[in-house]
C-alpha cells in the first residue's frame, strides 16, 4: 500500500505556501540547536508531503571523495536518527545529479537513472517507491540535500511540491549558515576562557620543578629548566632600565619573608625571543625548607585574547543590534501588504544597518526584464534622471541575479563590468562604490538591493553576511507577497476563464451598495446562461466546450472595453454581467443586447465552429433587491423565466418569482424515482476513536436520474420536503437500510446503521409503522439501526417530536440528534428524548483546531453528552490532527471524509474487507 493518496491534502488544511510561510516566520525556530530545529523540519515535510520518510544530509569532502552524511533521518515509524553516511564512489550517478541541477524528482525511482543505483540496497528494502530531492545551496554551492521518500509505488511529484521542496531548503540553508556562525563564537569564547598558566618550584635560586604549561612558555625541555636560575630566563635588564638578577633577589627575599609579589616581568624564551608575563611569587616549606612557587600568565597572549575579546564583543554588541534590526525588519515585513512597503520598510533598515549615504529598490518585471525603481533613499538628485525603469543589461545588478551573489565595485570608475547608463548617471554624481545585493527566490531573479558610496568601500565579512540575511528576508517577504497575490488572485477568479467568480461578484456588489450611499448612480446585474451547452460537452468532449467558455469569456472582456460592465462566471455556463449607469430599462436591455450579440460571434477552433447563444435575466438594484445574494436569485428567476418563454432577454419582475417549470418538473420525476428504483443509497463510515475500529455506517441517498444524471441531494430533498413525497421517500429510505444492513451481516460486519428522519415525519404515525412492519420482515437487531433528527427538527415542534421518539424508542430502535449545538434545543427537552447519541454539527468541528471558541464547544458537549450517558459522534473530520485532538477530548465516534467518503454498498465491502479501521469480518452468531 502507499503511504499517501495519489492527490495528498496539505496537513491541518494548510496550503503549501502557508505551511512553509509558518516555517519561515517561526523565529522560535531559529532558537533552537540545530538537531531539534532539523527535527522540527522533516516532522512538518513528512506531514505536509505525507510521507513515512524525510531527510537532511550534509555534504562532506570533495569529489570524488565527497560523502553525504545524515543530520537527521525521520521515519514515521522509529523517529528521528543520524549519522548515516552514503560515499559519492557508490552513488556516482546520484551525486551527478545533485550537482547539475537543484533537485531530483524521481517518480520512478527504482528505474529513474539518478536514483537507480539506489534500488536493490536501499529502495527495495525499505519499499520506497518515489524520491523527491531538493540541494542545499550556500554561496552557489552544493552544501547538502533535503530527501522526501514515498513508500509505496511510483508517485507524480506536482509543481507546487517541487517549489514548496525548494523553498525549504533555502531555509534550511539559512538555518544551517546561522547555527554555524552561533556556534563557532561559543567555541572562541570557550578557548579564551579555558587558557592556563605556567607553575613552577624554586629552591633558593633554582628551579626544582614546573608544570608542562612551564615548558610550553618557556620553549624548553624538562632537562633545560630544572636546577637553572631563574636569570636564565630573563634578559639582563627589565624594561624599567633595572637588573634582572638585582630586581629578582630583592623580590626573592620578600617573598620568603611572607610578603606575597604580584608584579610584570620581561622574560625570554630558550630561543630568545621575549616575552611579558605577569609573576605571583609566593613563599612555602617544603621538607622543613623555604621554597617559593611561582604563577607566571604570559601577558602576551592575555593581551591578544582581551584585545581579541575586545573585538569579538564588540562584533558580538553589533552583531545583536543587527539581529535586532533585522528582527524589527522581518516583523515589518510580514505585515507588508505590497512592494512599495516592502520597499520603504527595507530601506529604512538599510539606513541603520549599512553607512551607506544612499540606497535603491529595484524589481526585475518578469515580461520585459527590466528593473523597476520601486523606491530609492539619498538619490534625490539623479532620481528623474534614473525614471521608472531601468535595462538590465550591462548593469552590475545583471552580474549579481546571474551568479547570485552580493556584487561589489569598489571604483565605479575603472570598473568595466559597469557598462549601462545607470552607472554612468552613478559617476557623475560623484558615487565611486556600490553593492548590489540579489533577491532571489531560489534560482528565480526577483531583484535588487543597490547601495550607494561617494568613497571607495568594500565591506569586510560581517557587513557581507548582514547584506546577504538583508537579501534572504526581503526575498522571503517578495515572495510570500507574490503568493498572496497570486492566492488572493485565484480565490477571486475562475481558473479556467480567467474572469472574477462568484466571490468577486458579490464582493463587487458590496462596494457599489457601500458606494450608493455616497450618491453613486444605481446598477443592474444579468445572469447570463449558454444555450444548449450541455450538448457541446457530450457530443464534442469537455476540451472544446472549455475552449468555448474561454471563447465567450474573452468576447465579455472585449465588451467591457467599450460597454459599461463587468463579466464575471459563477460556474458551469453561467455568467454574470454587472451593468453600470442610470436606472433605465433601455439603457440596461441595450446593453444587454449587446452582450449576448458578443456571445454570438462564432467560436472556432481547427476542428470545429460553433455558434453560440445566451439567455440573459436582469435585476436591479435597488428596484428588486437589496444584496447580492437576492439579486442573483431575481436575475435567476428572470433568466429561467426567459428560457421558458423562449426569449433572449427578461428582466424581472414578482410575478415571475414561483417555482420554475424546471423545479415542478423535478418534483414530478422524484415520486417517479421512488417508485421505479432510480434511488440508491451511499454509506459513510463511523469509527471508535477510541478502540480505532469501525462500528456503524450512516445511509445518505443519492438520485441517479436517466437524464440528469446523478442529482445532488440538496436538490430533491427540499423538493421532497416541501411535498408529501417526503413521507414515501423515507420508507425507501428506511427499507434500503435494513435490507442493506442484512446484508453486510451475511458477509459478516455486525455494525450499526444510521438513516435520518425529517421534520415531517415526526409527525408522520406510519413512519412508525413502516418501520415495524420492516424489522419484522428483515431478521435484524432493532438496536443496530438508528435514526438520526436533527436538533432543529426536534425545536419546530418539541412536543409532537417527543412522542414520536418515544414510539421508535418502542421498536428497540437507537435515536440520534444530528446536528447538536445549531437548534438551541432546552436541556428538558433532551433528557424527555432520552436520545443514544449526539453528533456534534460539522460546523464546531472544522475550525477547532484555530478557534478556540469551538474548543470549548466541543469539550462541553462531550462533557454533556457523556453525564447524560450518551455517545458523542463528530462529523466532518477533514485531517489527522482534528481527529487526534477528538481522541484526546474523549469522543466516542467520528465520522468524514479523512476516514472515507460516502460510497455504494459493493464499495463499502470491499473497503471493509480491505482492513480499514480493523474492519475484517467475524463470525456472527
Amino acid at each position: 500500500m502507499s503511504d499517501t493518496p495519489p492527490n495528498p491534502q496539505p496537513m491541518n488544511g494548510q496550503t503549501l505556501d502557508e505551511v512553509y510561510f509558518a516555517l519561515a516566520t517561526d523565529w522560535s525556530l531559529w532558537q533552537l540547536d540545530e538537531a531539534p530545529a532539523l527535527q522540527r523540519i522533516t516532522e512538518t515535510l513528512a506531514g505536509v508531503l505525507q510521507v513515512k520518510r524525510a531527510s537532511i544530509w550534509r555534504l562532506e569532502g570533495e569529489a570524488p571523495d565527497a560523502t553525504l552524511r545524515s543530520l537527521d533521518l525521520y521515519q514515521a515509524s522509529q523517529g528521528h536518527s543520524g549519522g548515516v553516511e552514503l560515499a559519492q564512489a557508490d552513488y556516482p550517478a546520484y551525486f551527478r545529479a545533485l550537482n547539475q541541477g537543484r533537485f531530483i524528482d524521481a517518480e520512478d525511482a527504482e528505474h529513474d537513472p539518478r536514483t537507480r543505483e539506489f534500488a536493490r540496497h536501499y529502495l527495495q528494502p525499505l519499499g520506497i517507491g518515489a524520491m523527491l530531492d531538493a540541494t542545499i545551496r550556500q554561496t552557489g554551492q552544493t552544501y547538502g540535500v533535503v530527501c522526501i521518500e514515498h513508500v509505496g509505488g511510483t508517485r507524480h511529484w506536482h509543481d507546487d511540491e517541487q517549489r514548496f521542496l525548494l523553498s525549504v531548503s533555502d531555509l534550511i540553508s539559512q538555518l544551517l549558515l546561522y547555527q554555524a556562525t552561533r556556534d563557532s563564537e561559543q567555541r572562541y569564547r570557550q578557548l579564551f576562557n579555558h587558557a592556563g598558566d605556567a607553575i613552577f618550584i624554586m629552591d633558593e635560586d633554582r628551579f626544582v620543578d614546573c608544570n608542562p604549561k612551564t615548558l610550553e612558555i618557556y620553549g624548553c625541555s624538562r632537562a633545560d629548566i630544572i636546577g637553572s636560575p631563574p636569570y636564565l630566563f630573563s634578559p639582563p635588564q627589565q624594561p624599567d632600565g633595572r637588573d634582572s638578577t638585582e630586581k629578582a633577589l630583592q623580590l626573592i627575599d620578600s617573598a620568603l619573608a611572607g610578603q606575597q609579589q604580584q608584579f610584570e616581568w620581561r622574560h625570554i624564551r630558550l630561543d630568545g625571543t621575549p616575552f611579558d608575563a605577569e609573576v605571583t611569587l609566593v613563599g612555602l616549606q617544603l621538607k622543613n625548607r623555604p621554597h617559593l612557587m611561582a604563577v607566571v600568565r604570559d601577558i602576551t597572549r592575555r593581551k591578544q585574547a582581551e584585545a581579541a575579546l575586545r573585538e569579538s564583543e564588540t562584533k558580538l554588541r553589533r552583531h545583536a543590534a543587527h539581529l535586532g534590526l533585522l528582527t524589527d525588519l522581518a516583523a515589518q515585513l510580514h505585515q507588508a501588504q505590497d512592494i512599495e512597503q516592502v520597499a520603504r520598510q527595507t530601506l529604512a533598515s538599510l539606513a541603520q544597518l549599512s553607512h551607506a549615504p544612499s540606497s535603491g529598490f529595484l524589481e526585475l518585471e518578469p515580461d520585459t526584464q527590466q528593473l523597476r525603481v520601486v523606491a530609492t533613499r539619498g538619490f534625490e538628485t539623479i532620481d528623474e534622471a534614473l525614471g521608472h525603469r531601468l535595462e538590465l543589461t550591462g548593469t552590475l545588478t545583471a552580474i549579481a541575479l546571474a551568479d547570485r551573489q552580493i556584487v561589489t565595485s569598489h571604483d565605479l570608475h575603472t570598473d568595466s563590468r559597469a557598462s549601462a547608463p545607470v552607472h554612468h548617471l552613478l559617476r557623475t554624481a560623484g558615487y565611486h562604490s556600490t553593492v548590489v545585493i540579489p533577491l532571489l527566490q531560489g534560482d528565480e531573479p526577483l531583484g535588487a538591493l543597490f547601495l550607494g558610496f561617494h568613497d571607495h568601500y568594500k565591506p569586510d565579512e560581517t557587513e557581507l553576511e548582514i547584506l546577504n540575511t538583508v537579501g534572504r528576508t526581503v526575498s522571503l517577504a517578495m515572495t510570500n507577497i507574490r503568493h498572496m497575490d497570486t492566492l488572493a488572485y485565484r480565490a477571486s477568479h475562475d481558473s479556467l476563464t480567467q474572469l472574477p467568480n462568484r466571490e468577486a461578484l458579490h464582493q463587487d456588489c458590496e462596494r457599489r451598495i457601500a458606494a450608493m450611499n455616497s450618491g453613486q448612480p444605481c446598477w443592474a446585474l444579468c445572469l447570463l446562461d449558454l444555450n444548449r451547452f450541455k450538448e457541446i460537452n457530450d457530443s464534442l468532449g469537455h476540451q472544446i466546450g472549455d475552449q468555448a467558455l474561454q471563447h465567450v469569456a474573452e468576447q465579455l472582456r472585449e465588451a467591457a472595453t467599450r460597454l459599461p460592465l463587468t463579466p464575471y462566471r459563477l460556474g458551469g455556463d453561467e455568467f454574470a454581467i454587472l451593468i453600470h449607469g442610470q436606472p433605465d430599462d433601455d439603457h440596461y436591455t441595450d446593453i444587454a443586447g449587446a452582450v449576448l450579440e458578443a456571445v454570438r460571434r462564432p467560436f472556432r477552433n481547427d476542428t470545429v465552429k460553433l455558434e453560440l447563444s445566451g439567455t440573459l435575466g436582469i435585476a436591479y438594484y435597488s428596484e428588486h433587491a437589496s444584496n447580492s445574494h437576492e439579486l442573483l436569485r431575481c436575475a435567476d428567476v428572470a433568466m429561467y423565466a426567459a428560457k421558458a418563454q423562449t426569449s433572449s432577454i427578461q428582466v424581472y419582475t414578482p410575478s415571475l418569482d414561483t417555482n420554475t417549470p424546471e423545479r415542478l418538473a423535478l418534483m414530478a420525476e422524484l415520486g417517479t424515482a421512488i417508485r421505479d428504483d432510480q434511488l440508491l443509497l451511499h454509506f459513510q463510515p463511523k469509527v471508535d476513536l477510541q478502540r480505532q475500529t469501525v462500528t456503524g455506517c450512516e445511509a445518505l441517498v443519492r438520485w441517479q436520474h436517466p437524464t440528469l444524471g446523478m442529482v445532488p441531494p440538496d436538490k430533491f430533498i427540499p423538493l421532497a420536503e416541501m411535498s408529501d413525497l417526503i413521507h414515501p421517500l423515507t420508507s425507501w429510505v428506511m427499507a434500503a437500510a435494513i435490507a442493506a444492513l442484512q446484508r453486510l451481516r451475511q458477509h459478516g460486519f455486525d455494525l450499526q446503521l444510521a438513516a435520518n428522519l425529517s421534520m415531517q415525519n415526526l409527525g408522520d404515525q406510519n413512519c412508525t409503522h413502516d418501520l415495524a412492519r420492516l424489522l419484522q420482515e428483515h431478521p435484524v437487531d432493532p438496536g443496530s439501526f438508528e435514526l438520526e433528527i436533527t436538533e432543529s427538527a426536534l425545536m419546530r415542534n418539541p412536543a409532537l417530536s417527543l412522542q414520536q421518539a418515544e414510539r421508535l424508542r418502542g421498536l428497540g430502535i437507537r435515536l440520534s440528534v444530528d446536528d447538536f449545538g445549531t437548534g438551541h434545543s432546552s436541556l428538558a427537552n433532551l433528557k424527555r428524548l432520552q436520545p443514544h447519541t449526539l453528533k456534534i454539527d460539522r460546523s464546531f468541528i472544522s475550525d477547532m483546531l484555530e478557534d478556540d471558541a469551538d474548543v470549548i464547544i466541543v469539550r462541553s458537549t462531550i462533557a454533556l453528552a457523556h453525564g447524560l450517558g450518551l455517545s458523542v459522534v463528530a462529523e466532518g473530520i477533514e485531517d489527522q490532527p482534528t481527529l487526534e485532538r477528538l481522541r484526546e477530548m474523549g469522543c466516542d465516534q467520528a465520522q468524514g471524509y479523512h476516514i472515507a467518503r460516502p460510497m455504494p454498498e459493493a464499495e463499502l465491502v470491499d473497503w471493509l474487507r480491505s482492513g480499514h479501521w480493523n474492519a475484517e469480518p467475524q463470525a456472527l452468531e
